[in-house]
């Protein structure tokens, strides 16, 4: 029987006219006019009205973000531009109404899921912060029902906790819903001890919590529930004895709930610890670790003897799966998101990748594949007959259908960016970066339409914010690195996209020996990327321009200081220039946070008290060596790089004889540019910047010929 009936036999979605594509006229964004007068601006190239309405659709905002079913298939929940933010809009998909449930006016909704069919929990973050959405300033947990009600904060965003003085905030994350139908979930949280996690029985409607692990089996750090919900396991933390006592991971574990707790498994620790994920069966355990390799992957643990099995369950050579050398969550087994059981497993490899445990879900998963050859296509099954599918790929757009189990229907619902048609997104081909000391780092980069081979283009390499993040990932415009590439790509430039040591995600040697190299190797990897560009044929080596925001603002100058006959110019957002007064400045938001700066110090390699090495990669004082172009751009209020940075750049240039070609400071805007408007003047900016550099092509399909 053909997947999908048709009356003519053929196997492909049928896709009735759905009043939800014409949604949303009060919460678009109104459409930029391609003439907006610039906000406020230092020293700026004149304008080009054609060229800003060219790239006008790539700082667009997505109409429609993360859409996600209600349990009982009744409601979607999407992320909107709603009052110049990402907030929270439900759809009534019989009533075809929409309603937005949030309007932030400071942050973005970053993350939503539903706590049964009538509240939806979700955190905050800026969508424009170059080092990932809730580095060091968002997060939170909040709830609210989907009449947009009964506001609730479990837990402030970072930025809030530190303007409320409130010293530690208890770490909350939702464990499971308790059914399609309840308004109450499961929540772990750390908040009576800072060394132990609790469960709690927690109310979306009154915000009550009821302790459910007042006797815990030690100092817990996460807890195991089987698909009933009933507690089963605990990983523990205990103190071995002897004279140098250390720490040990146990997993604690009973057969039934409320028996006896035995001691299962040494989880161990280091780069070769355990870390238990979900239950397979009750006689298995799917768990997480990078024992005897250098990448995490998935295996099972046989609950009665503690042994993993002898072949990985999912494994990927070059990525992580479950848990980065950093410590951080990364795609890997995903949840039912009505029932507690695993159903999928997500790799975010060079092309990211779904495979599914659910045999229904499988077989349609396989299907779908086949009608959207060569997509990411994405299940969301609900309590009902209803099954949400997401359809994505690095050239399309997301499109969201809905799948009706009993009818074999699929009905295109949503088109996420209306205003981006075929052939606007290039591919984004993958490409293995070997450094000059032996690291093979997996990378991006990004070819005008029309690229012929052997053609030289001008070209530029963008370095991702953190560093310690991984910023860029495959997909429609789902980063800024990837965006700006697309912007670039669409007016005749090469992007390269290089990752470098220190990014997580890619197995713990690169990670690891990101340490004590920013500004040094970190910096080398730099320059190897823009060479690869050469030897892979496609970059003029005399017209590479390197560029980045936040930390890539920093990695920017400082390369133009370090090898400044390798790089034609340079395009430096958000920069720091200053490492040291970066860490001791007032306005610097995490200055008064020893943790960050013992981490930033660490990761500069510098020890004890002094400040030396800090100096000596701190691009300030080499600015003798600055010989290429550069532009230059920041937000009036950010306080992760203070505009104090930006100003000091300037001075000391000045001091020299030199100034940037372009620099743009933006009022009303922090770490990041999210107004559109502001988007559009940066990117038509550095467009001009990198045509009259680099001799660049004059338009879209440029010949890349000086």
């Amino acid at each position: 029987m053909p997947l999908f009936t048709l009356a003519s036999g053929r196997q492909r979605p049928q896709r009735p006219a759905s009043p939800l594509r014409h949604l949303g006229a009060g919460l678009v964004l109104a459409c930029l006019s391609a003439w907006m007068p610039m906000a406020q601006a230092d020293t700026l190239l004149p304008s080009d009205p054609a060229l800003r309405q060219q790239i006008l659709k790539y700082t667009t905002p997505a109409r429609y973000a993360m859409p996600t079913l209600s349990p009982d298939g009744r409601h979607l929940a999407v992320l909107s531009p709603v009052g110049g933010r990402q907030n929270l809009v439900v759809i009534d998909l019989a009533q075809r109404k929409a309603a937005a449930v949030t309007r932030m006016g400071d942050f973005d909704v970053v993350s939503v899921r539903w706590v049964g069919s009538n509240h939806l929990a979700f955190t905050l973050g800026d969508l424009e912060a170059p080092g990932g959405s809730d580095y060091q300033d968002g997060g939170g947990l909040f709830l609210v029902d989907r009449q947009g009600e009964r506001f609730r904060e479990l837990a402030p965003t970072q930025r809030a906790a530190r303007a409320r003085s409130l010293g530690r905030v208890p770490d909350l994350q939702i464990t499971a819903m308790m059914g399609a139908d309840s308004d109450e979930f499961l929540m772990s949280s750390n908040e009576r001890s800072v060394s132990s996690r609790d469960l709690y029985r927690v109310s979306a409607s009154t915000g009550r919590k009821t302790l459910l692990t007042f006797d815990r089996p030690g100092d817990v750090a996460s807890w195991m529930l089987d698909e009933s919900l009933q507690i089963r396991g605990a990983v523990v933390s205990r103190a071995t004895e002897g004279d140098k006592p250390q720490r040990r991971r146990v997993l604690m574990w009973r057969e039934v709930a409320g028996g006896a707790w035995r001691e299962a498994a040494d989880l161990g620790v280091g780069p070769a610890a355990v870390y238990p994920v979900a239950m397979k069966d009750d006689q298995t355990l799917y768990v997480s670790t990078a024992r005897g390799r250098d990448t995490s992957a998935l295996y099972t643990m046989s609950l009665r003897t503690g042994e993993l099995s002898a072949q990985p369950v999912a494994a990927d050579p070059r990525f992580d799966i479950q848990r980065d050398a950093s410590g951080e969550a990364v795609p890997g087994i995903m949840f039912h998101p009505v029932r507690h059981r695993p159903f999928a497993i997500a790799i975010q490899g060079d092309v990211t990748t779904r495979q599914y445990l659910d045999e229904e879900m499988a077989a349609l998963h396989e299907g779908l594949k086949k009608t959207f050859p060569g997509a990411l296509v994405a299940l969301q099954p609900s309590d009902g007959d209803r099954v949400l599918v997401t359809v994505s790929s690095d050239v399309q757009a997301a499109k969201v259908y809905l799948w009706d189990k009993s009818k074999r229907q699929l009905t295109e619902e949503l088109v996420t960016r209306p205003e981006l048609k075929d052939g606007d997104l290039q591919p984004l081909h993958p490409f293995l970066l070997k450094t000059r000391d032996g690291l093979e780092i997996p990378g991006y980069y990004v070819l005008p339409k029309g690229y012929k081979e052997g053609q030289r283009l001008p070209t530029l390499v963008h370095i991702h914010g953190g560093p310690h993040v991984r910023a860029d990932s495959w997909g429609p415009m789902s980063t800024t690195g990837v965006r700006e590439a697309q912007v670039l790509a669409s007016q005749g430039f090469a992007v390269v996209i290089p990752n470098f040591r220190i990014t997580p995600g890619l197995g713990r040697k690169i990670y690891d020996q990101g340490f004590g190299t920013v500004g040094t190797k970190m910096s080398d990897d730099h320059e190897d990327a823009a060479k690869w560009a050469v030897e892979a044929g496609f970059a003029d080596p005399k017209r590479i321009c390197i560029g980045g925001s936040s930390s890539g603002g920093y990695a920017t100058v400082q390369a133009m200081v370090k090898a400044p006959d390798l790089w034609a110019c340079g395009v430096s957002g958000l920069l720091v220039v200053d490492r040291e007064l970066q860490l001791k400045s007032s306005v610097t938001d995490y200055a008064g946070n020893p943790a960050s700066v013992k981490q930033w110090r660490r990761m500069m390699g510098q020890d004890g008290d002094g400040w030396d090495k800090v100096r000596a990669i701190s691009p300030v004082y080499k600015l003798d060596q600055l010989k290429a172009p550069l532009m230059m751009w920041a937000g009036r209020d950010d306080t992760r790089t203070p505009l104090e940075q930006f100003k000091l750049l300037e001075e000391k240039m000045g001091e020299l004889g030199k100034r940037p070609v372009v620099s743009m400071i933006k009022d009303g805007e922090g770490h990041g540019y999210r107004k559109p408007e502001n988007r559009l003047d940066l990117y038509e900016q550095m467009v001009l910047f990198l045509r009259q550099t680099l001799q660049g092509p004059a338009g879209p399909g440029g010949s890349g010929q000086p």
